[in-house]
């Protein structure tokens, strides 16, 4: 049994696909496979920067080409919240695919906060959320919200299509208290737990109470809402056998690491998470913590999707140096190199100690022949002379070795095993 992460670069958009297998072929009762895409990039197109320093252009063309090319169908589809980088590829791809969308997707369920009870929403949420409906009115895909939501009668719906498929795995959702008072995790079933917003709906009337004040208020419009889009970003818990995932979109760390301390119990102090997506890209002030929450719940890889060009924070690169210092073991993946524009910007926040700290920690890192061959000579000698750099050698090494230790998802081409 495996999970395998797919990060589909699209820029400054995100994208990830996750594959659930059980390879288990003895046993032909359990079902084989099930496909979750969760956010489908941009609705525009989207710039970076490739491993060999040449700008590339990508749209939303690249998301519909991986997914015509995959062996399989798109079984669920999580969209975290409504930015252009995360809805807008969805609209294009629904939009575009009226007579083909069987050929793509054998939808069970879309998971996706609208707000359409509250009659509140962004374009592109009530875009999309129309679409929707017109497309999927003629199939039996469930759509379920991350709160007020009775999840035993949508799994119920869900997985009586399932059985009816009858090459899906099992999938069930919960919310924080159901997935509370779960003894166990069943084998050969996906569960997915709905870590924010929650279902008790406080947390949600108050974020619509000011998504709407902002939008109607041009003075508050562009910032305030803006954040507020990010705020409400679903977040989930993913597990499937002795795996575990953690993905939030936009949101932010302490909201998802309160809701993992409310489901931990006496005999299981914190879960163990696998995987943890960096959230908003990597930007600081949404991680706030990531550094206490990599120890308590004793993550291996964290992934971030990059979108530096467009914005410069993004992502930020002494809390990458931060995390790689704290647990040398970790693994980082992403979605392309972080360009120079990133580097120029938060270049003079570091200061000449910090940012030689920083190289000294890389060239010890990094691996010994990429150093030798890069540089023309050993590791020991370059951190004996780091002093003597002047400051444009030590801001181009540093960036050549982040770029270095950090793993491009999209080299992976069977995508990123997690066991």
């Amino acid at each position: 049994m495996s999970i395998t992460v797919h990060m589909i670069n699209l820029g400054h958009g995100e994208s990830i696909l996750l594959e659930f297998e059980n390879e288990n072929s003895s046993i032909e009762a359990i079902r084989k496979t099930f496909h979750i895409l969760i956010d489908g990039g941009s609705e525009k197109k989207s710039r970076y920067i490739d491993k060999n320093g040449n700008m590339q252009h990508v749209s939303y063309f690249k998301l519909k080409k991986k997914l015509k090319n995959l062996k399989c169908h798109i079984n669920g589809i999580i969209i975290t919240h409504v930015d252009d980088d995360h809805i807008g590829g969805f609209i294009k791809l629904f939009d575009n695919m009226y007579y083909s969308i069987k050929d793509y997707m054998n939808l069970v369920f879309v998971l996706f906060n609208d707000f359409d009870q509250h009659k509140i929403g962004f374009r592109q949420a009530n875009s999309l959320s129309q679409t929707l409906q017109k497309r999927l009115k003629d199939t039996n895909t469930t759509m379920l919200k991350s709160y007020q939501e009775n999840y035993i009668i949508k799994n119920a719906k869900i997985n009586q299509m399932i059985e009816m498929d009858g090459e899906l795995l099992p999938i069930r959702f919960y919310d924080l208290q159901s997935r509370k008072a779960l003894k166990k995790i069943e084998d050969y079933i996906i569960h997915v737990t709905l870590l924010y917003p929650s279902t008790t709906d406080t947390v949600v009337k108050d974020l619509m109470q000011k998504w709407k004040k902002y939008n109607e208020d041009p003075k508050t419009k562009n910032d305030k809402s803006e954040k507020l889009k990010n705020e409400n970003s679903i977040a989930v818990l993913i597990e499937y056998e002795q795996c575990k995932i953690v993905l939030g979109g936009d949101g932010s760390l302490k909201n998802i690491s309160q809701s993992l301390d409310n489901l931990a119990d006496s005999s299981e102090k914190a879960f163990k998470i696998d995987v943890m997506k960096l959230l908003h890209h990597g930007a600081i002030e949404n991680n706030d913590g990531i550094i206490e929450f990599i120890k308590e719940h004793k993550c291996e890889k964290l992934l971030y999707s990059a979108n530096g060009i467009n914005h410069k924070e993004h992502p930020n690169i002494e809390m990458i140096y931060q995390i790689l210092k704290e647990f040398p073991k970790i693994e980082i993946y992403a979605t392309n190199t972080i360009p120079e524009e990133i580097w120029d910007k938060q270049w003079n926040n570091l200061g000449p100690e910090k940012s030689k700290e920083i190289l000294k920690f890389l060239l010890e890192t990094t691996d010994s022949e990429w150093v030798a061959k890069n540089y023309t000579t050993g590791k020991e000698d370059l951190k004996k002379n780091v002093n003597s750099f002047d400051d444009k050698k030590i801001k181009n090494m540093i960036l050549a070795c982040l770029n270095e230790k950090i793993k491009k998802a999209e080299d992976f081409k069977n995508g990123i095993i997690v066991r």
